[in-house]
This record gives C-alpha cells, structure tokens and sequence, in this order.
C-alpha cells in the first residue's frame, strides 16, 4: 500500500495503510520512520489473517452504552430510534441480518437518506443522517471511511416558532388544576425547561433564587444557572413545600413519591388537554419559554445578556438567533417606511 503526509491545523501526520486479509488497515504516526516501521511489521506478521470485522449490530451497541452515559434520555431515545431504522432498512431493502460497518457504501447511505425524505421530509432524514455520521465518527479508528459525510443534507423549510399571546396563557392557567398551574407557573417566570422544573429539588430553591440543572454539553455534563425569585414564584414555593412531605423534589407524582417524568401521560398530554379545554391554539411546554423570551424581549429593559442567562444558553448566538426567530426587531421600520412613502402619499 502506501504511506501518506497528512496535513493537520498544527502538525504532520504519517499514514500508514497495509491491507490484511482483504481488509485495509490504517495507522497515523509522527514521524515517517514509525510509519515505515508499523507498515514493514505489518507485511512480516506470520499470520496476515483478517481481523474480525466491525458489525453494524454490535457498532451501535458500543455507541449507545457510551451515550447512555453522557446524553440526556430524550435524545438517547431518538438515537436509538434512527438507529433501529437503519438496521430495518439493512434487513428489508439489502436483505442481510447484519452488516459490517466498511461494507455500507455511499449509495447505501443516499438511498435510505432518500426514502426518508420521501416519506417524512427534510428534516427528519436530516437528523437520521446527523446520528448515522455520529456513529461512524465514534467508531473512526476502527473504520477506513465515513459514507454519511458525503451525504449532503436537505434543504429545510424554516421553521417560525409559535409564541402564544398572554391572552391564550391566561386562558390555560385558568383551565388547569392547581398542581398543573404551579408547574406552569414555575416556567412562566423563570423560562425554564420541563425537565429543569420537574427535576427540581428543595436544595436548589432558596428565599431570592433557585438552581435550575440541565444536560446541554456535548460530553453530557450537567450545568446549572441561579434565576431569581419574585414574589407570584415565592408563594407559589412556600405553599408547596409542606405538600411535597419530605421528599427531595418540588413536584412529587403521588404514585411514585419521587419527580415525575415528562414522557408519562399526565405531562406530555397536559397542555394539549388544556389548550382544548380553553379553546386556543395548541401550544407546547416549549413554547412557554418563547412566550418568557419575547416578553422579555417587550420590556425594553434587559440585555441580551440577561435574556441568555435566563434562558440557560452557553452561546448569545444561541440566543440572538432564538430571539430573532421569536421575535424579529422590525417594528421601529413601520414609521420609517411610512415617512420614507410619504412623498408618494403627498403626490
């Protein structure tokens, strides 16, 4: 085979490849002499018998196992899921059980990226791809080669994030019991996540503040941010501190006497029942944290900088582009329109 100079940001690399039993085999090294050295090793070993190869089976049981311990459950779920889907597509259209990693070739990868698209559209086969190179990324010291990289994504359409009017809030608080007015209200005035509400504990509230927690970095540490209490959340707290009858959590499911979950009924069908109930536009628990961003937004008196702590965000350009996207900054360009036509309106 060949050994190759690799030009990196800061360095130089030295790729050795030999092929072993009808398998390539790739190593990287500092210094053309190492390479030289493995490669010689390599033609001399006494048994050139291929190593086992790769499955796909086993490869996403690998990749799983690890994230298990660094993603958050909803998105572990999702993975799993394209996952699953792939494996059928491995069965069903390629009609093999299983399939090893380096045999699944850039025409595989576009034709089941492309029968996604057709059933489901552009940004459902857009995450699947994102997984699939996720998982060949994982495994890239074990593999000669990602196919899902040179799978382009779809274009998408964009997306306008509903906000709803305090109008049709107000209308479902009124429509909810009083536990489920409580959790609404805990992310009505702190712009918090379900799971950070759900999962919140009695360590993490004190009289002027709570300590909301979150799984946002990508090596799944938890992170937490201080958002502060004003009197409507205070009461709101004090009253329910006697109810949760010395359990960690401020939100204790009575079945279980521990946090609830937001994939169990009484949660994820929760505003849906209650938008219906009120009659308004459906409306979810994220688009609760639109409504506190663009009213926030509305008061004139925050920073950017105020709006991404609140919202929990590592970047401001996460929460620029959020807030563009929420509420985009043109209604100063009424008046200056109107004056600009003003001559033609003369005329």
């Amino acid at each position: 085979m060949a050994i190759n100079k690799i030009e990196m940001k800061t360095c130089s690399r030295y790729e050795a490849s030999v092929k072993v039993g009808g398998v390539i085999r790739k190593k990287r090294f500092l210094t053309l002499q190492e390479a030289k050295i493995w490669e010689l090793a390599m033609r001399q070993a006494p048994a050139m018998v291929a190593q086992p190869r790769l499955m796909y089976s086993l490869a996403c049981s690998q990749y799983i196992a690890d994230c298990e311990l660094r993603i958050a459950s909803n998105t572990l779920r999702e993975k799993k899921k394209h996952l699953r889907e792939f494996a059928s597509y491995i069965r069903k259209d390629c009609r093999l059980q299983d399939c090893a990693m380096d045999d699944v070739t850039l025409s595989m990868a576009r034709a089941f990226s492309n029968g996604v698209m057709a059933r489901s559209g552009a940004k459902t086969a857009n995450r699947r791809i994102r997984t699939l190179k996720a998982l060949w990324n994982w495994h890239k010291s074990e593999l000669t080669g990602n196919p899902w990289q040179a799978v382009k994504p779809f274009p998408e359409e964009e997306f306008v994030k509903y906000v709803p009017s305090k109008d049709d809030v107000e209308k479902v608080f009124a429509a909810a019991t009083q536990q489920e007015r409580d959790i609404l209200t805990v992310i009505s005035y702190t712009g918090a996540r379900l799971s950070e509400v759900l999962n919140l504990k009695w360590e993490d509230v004190s009289d002027g503040s709570i300590r909301l927690w979150t799984h946002k970095s990508r090596n799944g540490s938890k992170t937490s941010r201080l958002v502060p209490v004003g009197h409507t959340l205070r009461d709101v707290l004090t009253r329910l501190h006697p109810l949760s009858e010395g359990s960690p959590y401020v939100f204790v499911n009575p079945a279980t006497h521990g946090p609830y979950r937001r994939n169990q009924p009484s949660i994820c069908h929760m505003l849906k029942r209650l938008c219906r109930e009120a009659g308004v536009r459906e409306f979810g628990f994220h688009a609760l944290r639109h409504y506190f961003a663009s009213m926030l937004v509305s008061t004139n008196k925050v920073t950017l900088c105020d709006i991404q702590h609140m919202l929990g965000h590592q970047r401001a350009t996460t929460t620029d582009t959020y807030l563009h996207s929420l509420c985009p900054p043109v209604d100063h360009l009424a008046g200056v329109i109107e004056e600009m036509n003003q001559p033609l309106k003369a005329s």
